[in-house]
């Protein structure tokens, strides 16, 4: 006895494979947003200058990272000399000439009611005139 083989029609699974496939993008999509952090906010700092110009190449500073808020700075000196070594190991109180900010606003106490303040996403440089040059005592600084 022969045996007769049926002929059977080929079965396209790739329809059902493709939803499957679709699911498991949306599933691991919606994993991912709903686990994921907000985005990081740039870190605020300012470096503080002995010489006008923000060093413009020749200056001493300090580097203050972070927020925080009427910190005094009597006893600190300025201890950066990548820009330059003029007013190296001087102390800031009357001694600032420039500020560069970055990410930050930055308010400076001169004459215990009276503020100097700038501000700047992007960075910047801000020459010190007057009281916040001659007479500085204390900051905050703010995240912007």
């Amino acid at each position: 006895m022969e045996t007769i083989k049926r002929a059977t029609t080929p079965r396209h699974k790739r329809p059902r494979q493709t939803i499957v496939g679709l699911c498991a993008a949306i599933v691991t999509a919606a994993a991912a947003l709903v686990g994921a952090a907000p985005a990081q906010a740039a870190t605020p700092w300012f470096e503080i200058f002995y010489s006008p110009n923000c060093g413009a190449g020749k200056s001493a500073s300090k580097v203050y990272v972070g927020t925080n808020s009427g910190e005094r700075w009597i006893n600190d000196r300025f201890d950066n000399a990548n820009f330059g070594t003029a007013g190296h190991g001087q102390l800031i109180v009357n001694n600032a000439a420039s500020i560069y900010i970055y990410h930050a606003g930055v308010q400076i106490n001169y004459d215990q009611n009276r503020w100097w303040g700038a501000e700047s996403i992007t960075g910047q440089c801000f020459n010190l005139e007057g009281g916040p040059r001659n007479a500085n005592r204390n900051w905050r600084t703010y995240a912007k």
